[in-house]
């Protein structure tokens, strides 16, 4: 125990271990940072994408947009982009036609 808290004395009066340890300090911050928002993201599409797989059912019906617009009480273009979404890439999951329409700011 004596000889960690004289370790421990030393790192603290020297300038240089205490930079290092300061930057790998900074460096594990903005790791959990970036990752903590990667998860917010991830969560945030995944529950979107229940959103989409009910506006891909609509679609798969045959329903028009207008009419999805109005039972889901959303603007008609939105659901429109999103109908185009689906045309256009048919093998697209709900959860990727999610992480575009959230990348894209259009919710």
């Amino acid at each position: 125990m004596i000889e960690l808290d004289d370790r421990l004395q030393k790192v603290k009066r020297d300038k240089e271990a205490r930079d290092q340890y300061m930057t790998l300090q900074n460096l594990i911050e903005e790791e959990r940072d970036e990752a903590r928002a990667e998860g917010h993201a991830a969560g945030a599409a995944k529950g979107y994408a229940r959103n989409i797989a009910i506006i891909r059912k609509k679609f798969d019906k045959g329903d028009d947009a207008a009419m999805t617009a109005d039972m889901l009480e959303q603007e008609t273009l939105y659901i429109e982009n999103i109908y185009k979404l689906f045309q256009n890439n048919p093998e697209y999951t709900d959860l990727e036609i999610a992480e575009i329409v959230l990348r894209s700011g259009d919710k």
